[in-house]
């Protein structure tokens, strides 16, 4: 079987179509987990760099998507592990248990996956609209998952004031 780095004239043709025909799709799928548009853009040039190096394995007897789907996600979950990623990413705890032990990724049915989308949506714009303090604060505590004392060395503040941060966020979220 042919490595990664033996590509001839139509495989390149090929991939630069691929590219073309999947980045919006594979965007419009990562942006359940990744808020930032400028690293969703770099996550999904990243993807097509990892299907570059896996293209040896790729069957073409079978449709394209859902193995780039699966080399995303995979992916994803592999970047969810870093610490550095988490503040970008979200829901990715949901996104393990999708991904069967064969490597397929099982479909979450559409309304559930429509209703977490769109609560997570809601979320994203609750904390957006919190004043910017508070919205700092929770952005470390939930997002990049620093602890209290961590959050308050960071903030230059006391920890006492960070937890009543947190619970003035907790308050204001919560509201109607």
């Amino acid at each position: 079987m042919p490595g990664p780095t033996t590509f001839n004239h139509d495989d390149r043709e090929l991939l630069g179509e691929l590219f073309t025909t999947h980045h919006s799709h594979l965007d419009n799928v990562l942006k359940r987990y990744i808020w930032d548009e400028h690293r969703r853009e770099d996550f999904v040039h990243e993807v097509f760099v990892r299907v570059l190096l896996k293209w040896h394995r790729y069957n073409r007897q079978l449709p394209f998507w859902p193995w780039l789907r699966v080399v995303a996600l995979k992916y994803l979950v592999a970047q969810a592990r870093n610490r550095r990623w988490h503040a970008y990413l979200t829901n990715v705890e949901d996104l393990e248990p999708s991904i069967g032990a064969d490597g397929e990724v099982c479909d979450e049915p559409p309304l559930e996956a429509m209703i977490r989308s769109e609560d997570s949506q809601r979320i994203r714009e609750r904390v957006e609209a919190l004043p910017a303090q508070l919205r700092r604060t929770v952005i470390l505590r939930y997002w990049e998952a620093k602890s209290g004392p961590e959050i308050a060395v960071i903030m230059q503040v006391p920890v006492g004031s960070v937890y009543r941060r947190l619970y003035e966020a907790h308050q204001l979220l919560r509201a109607p």
